[in-house]
C-alpha cells in the first residue's frame, strides 16, 4: 500500500497476522473479502475485515515520523488488534523527491536506455541516428497522415523496432517502411 500525503510517501513492505489464539472463526470475522455475501454466523459484526484494513490503512495516512527516523530511512513497526486478531505492518516515509526520481540506466550499449549523451558520443553526430530514421520515415509517408504523433502503434512493432535499433540491425530501414507509420 503506498499513499502520498504531502511531501511523504508511506510503504507497507508487509502484514502479518500473528497466529496467537487465532481461531477459525477470528479468521473468518477479520476475512477482507466481502463479508457481506457470507451467511451470519453468531455475533459476528458486519464487514469485521472491512473495518480491520480501514483501521490500518487509517493509521498508515495519518502516522508521522519524526524528521530523524525519515533521514536513516529507519522502518516502524506498528500492531493494529481487533476481535482478537493483530495485524503487524512495517512502514517507512520517502520523501516526494526520493520517490519519483528515477534511477539512472546502467547500460552502455543499444540506443533505449542509455544517456543521449553517450549515443550521440558513440555515433559521432549530434541526432542519434534512431531519431533521424523516424523523423526521415514519418516525412516520407506520415505527413498526410490523419493523427500523426497522436495515435499510438501497435506495442508489439513498436518493440520489434526497439530491439532493431539496439541491435544495430541491418534490416532496420527494411522493417521501418514497411511498419506502419504510427509504431
Amino acid at each position: 500500500y503506498s499513499s502520498n500525503t504531502g511531501r511523504r510517501k508511506a510503504e507497507m513492505t508487509e502484514v502479518l497476522v500473528q497466529p496467537t489464539k487465532l481461531s477459525r472463526e477470528h479468521v473468518d470475522r477479520c476475512s477482507l473479502d466481502s463479508l457481506e455475501e457470507a451467511p451470519a454466523v453468531g455475533k459476528r459484526a458486519p464487514n469485521t475485515g472491512t473495518r480491520l484494513w480501514g483501521r490500518v490503512r487509517s493509521k498508515l495516512l495519518r502516522q508521522k515520523l519524526d524528521p530523524q527516523t525519515e533521514q536513516t530511512k529507519n522502518w516502524q513497526v506498528d500492531v493494529i488488534e481487533m476481535n482478537g486478531v493483530k495485524v503487524e505492518f512495517s512502514m517507512k516515509f520517502t520523501s516526494r523527491d526520493m520517490s519519483l526520481k528515477r534511477t539512472p540506466s546502467k547500460k552502455q550499449t543499444g540506443v533505449f536506455g542509455v544517456k543521449i549523451s553517450v549515443v550521440t558520443k558513440r555515433e559521432r553526430s549530434k541526432i542519434p541516428y534512431v531519431v533521424r530514421q523516424c523523423v526521415e520515415e514519418v516525412e516520407k509517408r506520415g505527413i498526410d497522415e490523419v493523427g500523426i504523433y497522436r495515435i499510438s502503434g501497435v506495442a508489439t512493432d513498436i518493440q520489434a523496432l526497439k530491439a532493431a535499433f539496439d541491435s544495430n540491425s541491418k534490416d532496420i530501414l527494411v522493417m521501418l517502411s514497411d511498419m506502419d507509420i504510427n509504431a
